[in-house]
């Protein structure tokens, strides 16, 4: 069983690659060979509407064959069992550099024929790839519920459900995001309050993480999957 970790945050060391790894550790604990990839080692674009996929009798089987950077990233995902993608939260939506990457990974997958008994759209993915989403943000619980900014990121689930077949997400909000607030312009935070947040609550978010992990592999197994 193989599950690849997409860390969409241009740092490797912070909150969204933290929650990542500890993904990764619940999966790799319960039997299954795992990768870390991280989007922004590579140079690439989003999709950019060359249509090769959609061409009648195209070689793609489900591929971007836009050859960049990410075109090997993208062979790998073929491999796998179940894809968890991480990605900070920029003004309400899913960073680009990780939406990119979903829209390379997505869009040849994307069937435009439909069954003409049926009306019923052919799928290219045949089985069912369970996938995971891990947001992390700087805005709380409180603000990303009045704000409505959980409606970018249920899309995005729900595009992964609608393709692979099966997606679960979780939240980690009110995240640290400085090692040290004092070197930045950012008063409109308090240091102690947010580092309080942090000791109190992201334990619990890589604890989240572990178990959305475990569960990937749970998942496989039950859609047929073998370890």
């Amino acid at each position: 069983m193989k599950i690849y970790f997409i860390n969409g945050s241009p740092r490797k060391d912070m909150n969204t690659a933290q929650l990542l790894e500890s993904a990764q550790s619940g999966a790799a604990n319960e039997g299954a060979h795992t990768e870390l990839i991280h989007l922004y080692d590579y140079c690439y674009k989003g999709c950019i509407n060359c249509f090769n996929c959609k061409m009648i009798d195209n070689n793609t089987n489900g591929l971007c064959n836009y050859e960049d950077e990410l075109h090997p990233i993208l062979k790998k995902m073929k491999q796998a069992d179940a894809i968890i993608i991480g990605a900070p939260i920029y003004f309400g939506y899913m960073n680009a550099q990780t939406r990119a990457f979903i829209e390379r990974l997505i869009f040849p997958i994307h069937s435009y024929l439909v069954n003409e008994w049926t009306g019923e759209r052919i799928k290219i993915i045949k089985k069912i790839i369970p996938t995971g989403l891990i947001f992390s943000m700087n805005n709380s619980e409180w603000k990303v519920r009045n704000r409505g900014q959980y409606s970018s990121m249920i899309m995005n689930g729900h595009i992964l459900e609608q393709e692979f077949g099966y997606n679960e997400m979780i939240y980690a909000y009110d995240t640290y995001q400085f090692d040290d607030y004092s070197k930045y312009e950012a008063n409109i935070f308090d240091e102690s309050d947010k580092l309080k947040r942090h000791e109190e609550h992201f334990p619990k978010d890589l604890q989240n993480a572990y178990e959305l992990g475990r569960h990937m592999v749970q998942k496989v197994k039950e859609f047929g999957g073998l370890v």
